[in-house]
């Protein structure tokens, strides 16, 4: 019997994700390196009147595609520039992909308490919880690569073509999100579950020639806008410096682990690992099942042999993890719903719950950045509730009690980590700069480390102080912000006396060793760093 949506319970589920990813969005100052790179580029936009082409630092950039910027744009036009503006699409794009996932789960499983449990699960993941609350193009991708997961799937095994076409449309969406990779990686998942399926017959639908036109509908206008512009720079820039060569060459080769991805799989859904594990283990030899399979280990593989490597990379391997996720928890609640648990079986499902909770909740007390006073009840409340349904043993109150335990550490963790991400964030030393410029406004620059977030908080672009001749494919193509040797400006007696120059502490070593130290006085120092004028 196919079950219908409960309005109530969506609706609730939608108002609920909403307040819950709301909280403390606020507070949370946009950081470097990524975050300031979209929140500068959407104000550059609005400045310039350019709605179409991203840009930075009044220059084109052609670092991402589009999407991303449309929501930074459309949040600062409606609500001003602030710290929230900036994060609200983050917060409306996380709570439309946890409905998203409601309703899919529904659709396949067409048992409630698995759609319930599928979306509450990924909405209270610890690596969900992150990417949703960041000014990021990750979680703007999981939206719509949870449309080409569950249309692509229907569209298969219904042998529909509509499915097929409405697949095509959200991988439209993802290639204006995150470029080509938002079709070719869904394309090569899908040929090769077709292939190790022997049901060449379906190919008719992958090649859908309705979903391909559907396709082209999307994407064509603004990548055809951005050809016709930019020509060659936009190609360069953004098809063969940020994907090709991003996927050839390591952006950053010190941390490009081949291992990254398979440590991330066990902690994405933590603290609800143990019901994934259980999940996976249900209706084994069913399309979905193996499906998800090949979603997850496609995701993965694909972005190990990448040469860059982030952790957000493989985000949308979380769409099989919360389904399984689900289903992990019902089974649970069916098995234990009136009979206990053993301890062995108790301790296994346990295991990646409340004690994880505890020792994030009590290292994080340990660490002198964080605001400890609000973890504490996150400690106490685990506590309590790893004790509470260790005396019970039973379906109901384990999974009732980590659901609670973990909406209190998420929501005691939000107003923990702001001196953290302020230490991330050139917000301070903006309100430093404001504060000695008085009513003169100097040139402001940066030595040693380029922190985009100075140059947002102050409305104006500040100056990279370089003297490197790096000359590398990143250097040339990345830090494009503005920039000048140390000799070019002690050469200019005008401009050096107008100088407000900030030093990191790591670099000051370094900076002492150059002629222009000579020149400048201190007129600020922190544990942060220091700020010099010219004399």
């Amino acid at each position: 019997m196919q079950q219908t949506v409960s309005w109530k319970r969506f609706s609730l589920l939608g108002v609920v994700t909403f307040l819950f990813y709301l909280w403390m969005a606020w507070a949370l100052p946009i950081t470097d390196t990524v975050e300031s790179n979209y929140a500068l580029s959407a104000v550059t936009m609005m400045k310039h009147g350019d709605y179409l082409s991203p840009m930075i630092y009044d220059i084109y950039w052609f670092d991402k595609p589009i999407m991303a910027y449309w929501g930074l744009i459309a949040s600062f036009s409606v609500f001003g520039v602030s710290d929230l503006a900036a994060r609200i699409p983050s917060v409306v794009v996380s709570t439309m992909t946890v409905l998203a996932m409601y309703r899919v789960a529904l659709t396949i499983y067409q048992v409630e308490r698995i759609a319930l449990w599928s979306s509450i699960a990924l909405g209270t993941a610890l690596e969900y919880w992150y990417i949703g609350h960041a000014v990021l193009t990750d979680g703007y991708l999981l939206l719509f690569s949870l449309g080409i997961f569950y249309y692509l799937y229907r569209g298969i095994t219904d042998e529909s073509h509509r499915h097929m076409v409405y697949a095509y449309i959200c991988a439209g969406l993802a290639v204006l999100t995150k470029g080509p990779v938002g079709i070719i990686l869904p394309g090569i998942i899908l040929v090769l579950y077709v292939l190790l399926n022997r049901r060449m017959d379906w190919f008719k639908y992958v090649f859908s020639w309705k979903g391909i036109l559907a396709f082209i509908a999307v994407v064509a206008p603004w990548y055809g806008y951005m050809y016709v512009t930019h020509g060659e720079a936009f190609i360069n820039g953004f098809l063969r410096l940020h994907n090709v060569t991003r996927a050839t060459v390591p952006e950053h080769p010190t941390r490009n682990w081949w291992y990254l991805y398979l440590v991330l799989l066990p902690v994405a859904m933590l603290p609800w690992t143990s019901f994934t594990l259980r999940g996976l283990n249900e209706q084994k030899h069913a399309y979905i099942w193996y499906w998800s399979i090949f979603w997850l280990v496609g995701t993965v593989l694909f972005y190990t042999c990448m040469a860059t490597k982030y952790l957000t990379y493989t985000f949308i391997m979380m769409i099989p993890l919360a389904l399984w996720t689900g289903m992990g928890i019902h089974a649970c609640l069916e098995r234990y719903e009136q009979s206990r648990m053993t301890l062995k079986v108790f301790v296994l499902y346990a295991l990646s719950s409340f004690p994880v909770l505890l020792a994030l909740a009590a290292v994080g007390t340990q660490i002198e950045q964080i605001n400890s006073s609000w973890l504490w009840v996150s400690v106490v409340v685990s506590l309590v509730g790893l004790i509470y349904a260790a005396m019970k043993r039973n379906g109901p109150t384990l999974v009732y009690g980590i659901f609670l335990s973990a909406i209190v550490f998420f929501i005691s963790l939000a107003p923990s980590i702001v001196p953290i991400v302020e230490g991330q964030s050139g917000k301070p030393l903006a309100t430093l700069v404001n504060r000695m410029e008085a009513n003169t406004q100097a040139d402001v620059y940066q030595y040693g480390t380029y922190q985009t977030s100075l140059t947002y908080y102050l409305g104006r672009n500040t100056v990279l102080l370089d003297d490197s001749d790096n000359g590398d494919v990143w250097d040339a193509g990345k830090n494009i912000m503005p920039k000048i040797s140390s000799k070019e400006l002690l050469s200019n007696a005008d401009r050096l006396q107008k100088a407000l120059i900030y030093v990191p502490r790591k670099h000051q070593k370094d900076f002492e060793k150059m002629e222009l130290f000579q020149k400048l006085k201190v007129i600020h120092q922190d544990s942060r760093g220091t700020f010099y004028s010219g004399q």
